[in-house]
């Protein structure tokens, strides 16, 4: 995989996450991982997708932002740990699907 083509898919999923309003951690945290700036990327050779087909496809793996609300005296009201997310996309950067902790994201 080249370092343009992992540009590429990290910018797609980044900007379909902003249209959905999802932010997403790109802290250093995951660094470890051997993420870079909060992405995992990979492209897995004929990978068996949801539909059961299989094709050659990049992966995407990110988290969510946590969620923390305070009070007004700056007590914690609520406090939602960001999901964790995985990309599809086709060899021609198309974006298949997002899996998340709660389902799968069909992004038209």
């Amino acid at each position: 995989m080249t370092i343009e083509n992992k540009k590429k898919v990290i910018q797609i999923v980044k900007s379909t996450m902003q249209k959905i309003n999802i932010q997403i951690d790109e802290s250093e945290y995951y660094n470890p991982l051997g993420w870079e700036n909060g992405y995992g990327v990979e492209y897995l050779e004929n990978e068996k997708l949801i539909d059961g087909k299989q094709k050659n496809v990049y992966k995407v793996s990110f988290n969510g932002k946590d969620y923390e609300k305070y009070d007004e005296n700056g007590e914690l009201l609520h406090f939602m740990e960001g999901q964790k997310f995985t990309a599809y996309l086709d060899e021609e950067f198309n974006l298949l699907f997002i899996l998340g902790n709660h389902g799968i994201l069909e992004i038209k």
